[in-house]
């Protein structure tokens, strides 16, 4: 019981089609996307600044969300399937791996990227397997209980058949 209950089913990753919608707002690159819950499956719409959440995001960290309705105005930034160059090329864009959880932005000849989607652990579900640790536990011990309990009556049964003096009775 324990085990399943701190299975590693407990983050939360891009969705596998995450909708990527990459923009440039006052504050900076706001990056939106659909995240998937592992262990509900649920999925939620996400955004988050780029620039100020590259080391959390590095180091499995969860990002800093923010609402984008509340962000200001916003300019939209193409994502491309290719980096080649071509008749209509932005001077800002960026382009978007096929498993869609990865992108590269290019701003003239600069390049920031690649830079991958938060996957991170979901806290709320620590929290709940922290609380449902001890009624796992107690579980764990009823199952061994009750699995070992016909091995513990039969050294008491042939502990209660002993002489007085402790040596085993003769059973012919």
């Amino acid at each position: 019981m324990t085990k399943a209950l701190w299975a590693e089913r407990d983050y939360v990753v891009p969705s596998p089609i995450p909708h990527l919608v990459l923009s440039q707002t006052p504050r900076g690159i706001l990056v939106q996307y659909d995240a998937e819950c592992e262990r509900t499956g649920d999925i939620h719409h996400r955004a988050y600044y780029l620039q100020s959440n590259l080391s959390r995001i590095a180091k499995g960290q969860k990002p800093l969300f923010v609402d984008p309705a509340k962000e200001g105005p916003e300019r939209v930034i193409p994502i491309l399937n290719s980096s080649e160059p071509g008749p209509h090329r932005a001077e800002f864009f960026a382009v978007c791996l096929t498993n869609g959880s990865t992108f590269t932005l290019y701003r003239g000849a600069k390049i920031l990227g690649p830079c991958d989607l938060p996957v991170y652990k979901d806290g709320g579900e620590t929290a709940k397997q922290v609380a449902l640790t001890p009624l796992a536990v107690v579980g764990d011990a009823s199952i061994v209980g009750a699995l070992t309990a016909p091995i513990w009556a039969s050294w008491f049964a042939v502990g209660a058949a002993a002489n007085p003096d402790g040596t085993p009775a003769n059973f012919y």
